[in-house]
């Protein structure tokens, strides 16, 4: 038989400079869309403008220096990510929020909250910390919840989180951050020094998936993304699923 053909050669780039659009189709007809005077020449000459002024940082930021660089410097980081179908989570998510009757609302990060703090009970080895010759034990989950502000990132724990229910760590939840925030009170010594495991979360700005760093002496921190809607293949059919990625960061 004669040999197959060869494949054909990729298709290169079109760029019309006056309607300012790039695609590779041969029809030119879909590609990436550019404001035609970002490359059009105008025929005046003009610089831009950038602020190069220094910017003092806070105490908070420079102590936010300070444990960050500790953190890369003495635990060696490890990451794994993994996909989670979140699809019976958001149904019961949405069946529990209609059945509370006090105005109080379920998030998807409570729902993490309750997942690794039930994994850290059967898991108790994270929920420790290292020192030298020895792991540090601790008999109370203390989970970091990542709370960004104005003059920096902190984390304040939920104390002894393995003893509350979804409700309640959802209501422990708004309070940690009203009081991060300064509103009904200041957070205390302990829930900003004694966190035994870390969260963040960033799928409220759309994010897929992204690593966090440990906060020392912590064994670990979980990061998640946002809850999508992509294909997934159940009982080998492909239907619209609900999943999100979650990243360990670990020592």
């Amino acid at each position: 038989p004669p040999p197959p053909p060869p494949p054909p050669p990729p298709t290169p780039f079109f760029f019309h400079a006056e309607e300012g659009i790039r695609d590779r189709s041969p029809s030119r007809g879909l590609g990436d869309v550019y404001k035609r005077q970002q490359f059009a020449s105008s025929g005046v000459s003009r610089s831009v403008a950038i602020d190069g002024s220094d910017t003092p940082l806070s105490s908070m930021r420079q102590a936010i220096a300070r444990v960050t660089v500790r953190s890369k410097t003495e635990s060696p980081h490890y990451y794994v990510t993994h996909e989670v179908n979140m699809g019976a989570a958001m149904n019961f998510r949405s069946q529990l929020n209609e059945a509370l009757d006090d105005g109080s609302r379920v998030s998807v990060n409570d729902m993490v909250l309750k997942a690794v703090a039930t994994s850290l009970v059967k898991y108790p080895k994270w929920n420790s910390s290292f020192d030298g010759d020895k792991l540090v034990g601790h008999s109370e989950i203390n989970l970091g919840v990542a709370i960004a502000l104005d003059e920096g990132l902190i984390v304040p724990a939920v104390m002894g989180i393995q003893n509350m229910s979804l409700v309640e760590i959802s209501q422990a939840v708004r309070d940690l951050g009203s009081r991060a925030r300064g509103e009904g009170g200041t957070l205390t010594q302990d829930e900003l020094t004694k966190g035994t495991f870390g969260t963040s979360n960033l799928g409220m700005f759309g994010t897929d998936t992204f690593a966090a760093i440990i906060v020392p002496p912590n064994a670990g921190i979980i990061a998640v993304g946002a809850v999508k809607e992509k294909p997934i293949v159940d009982n080998g059919n492909v239907v619209v699923g609900q999943t999100m990625n979650a990243t360990i960061s670990a020592d």
